[in-house]
């Protein structure tokens, strides 16, 4: 390609990543450029594996579910373009947050729909297309009682409620748009506090989000943090999703670094929306 030189190699996770760079530094000052190909959890799973996430520039053909990012940054969808923007595109720095340590570029949740994401990794078996998460979240309201989250952010601020999410995109899972300020190298999460979250919320919350309009719906609350500690305030445990991911259970502390990662996006995109 372009005179480049390319080496192809599978990845189950950061561990394989770590093992075939080798984690040493002179097999990643060989690199001008990764190219993750799969989804949202594919880059997550570079973005963790990386010694410094801020060193090497970060191309993605979106392959996965969701590919929020891509869409968010307009990076085309066909390896032919891709292919393009690594040898001629442009650097974008994005922020790049962390989930009780685990470092993430898209969103991480406490709730019903990190509930959901638990039942699916507890089942799952290849990959995943949108319907797949039609069924499990059927089933995930099935013994689902509303959460009492509480929301400490770094200004001494306490803000209650049933699911929480923090997001670095505007979009959510590739249907839902969560907020029309939120931008990748904003300097800040964004933190969507959905005060109830009974089942007829569950219902009428997602359907304002599919429509653009979630911030004009009654009951959901906006900040914006770089710091912020969630933690359950009842008696069951809260699951917590990142990036797609199943990851434990509340308390999650969020923080967040602002343009810490050069990803490679088309020229138009150069310059964001945090400038």
């Amino acid at each position: 390609m372009a005179g480049c030189g390319i080496e192809l190699f599978e990845t189950d996770g950061p561990d394989a990543v770590q093992r075939r760079l080798g984690g040493a530094n002179s097999r990643l000052d060989a690199l001008d450029c990764i190219a993750a190909v799969g989804g949202d959890g594919t880059l997550n799973d570079i973005l963790n594996a990386l010694p410094d996430p801020g060193r090497i520039p970060i191309a993605q053909l979106g392959l996965g579910t969701a590919n929020c990012l891509a869409r968010e940054l307009g990076i085309p969808r066909k390896p032919a373009g891709v292919a393009k923007l690594v040898v001629g595109g442009a650097l974008r720095r994005i922020d790049l947050a962390t989930a009780n340590g685990r470092r993430f570029f898209g969103n991480a949740s406490c709730g019903f729909d990190a509930r959901i994401v638990h039942r699916i990794a507890a089942r799952r078996s290849g990959t995943l297309g949108m319907t797949s998460y039609v069924r499990p979240g059927f089933a995930s309201l099935r013994g689902y009682r509303e959460p009492q989250l509480a929301v400490h952010l770094e200004d001494g601020e306490i803000v209650r409620g049933g699911l929480v999410i923090a997001s670095n995109l505007r979009n959510y899972g590739g249907i839902f748009s969560l907020s029309e300020t939120a931008a990748c190298d904003s300097g800040t999460l964004e933190l969507v506090v959905f005060e109830r979250a009974r089942i007829w919320d569950l219902v009428r919350l997602p359907l304002a989000g599919a429509l653009g309009r979630l911030q004009q719906a009654r009951g959901v609350v906006y900040r914006r943090v770089q710091r912020a500690t969630i933690v359950s305030e009842g008696a069951e445990p809260v699951p917590v999703q990142v990036d797609g991911d199943a990851r434990g259970e509340a308390p999650l502390e969020l923080s967040l670094e602002p343009r810490a990662v050069p990803i490679v996006v088309p020229p138009d995109q150069a310059s964001g929306r945090g400038n």
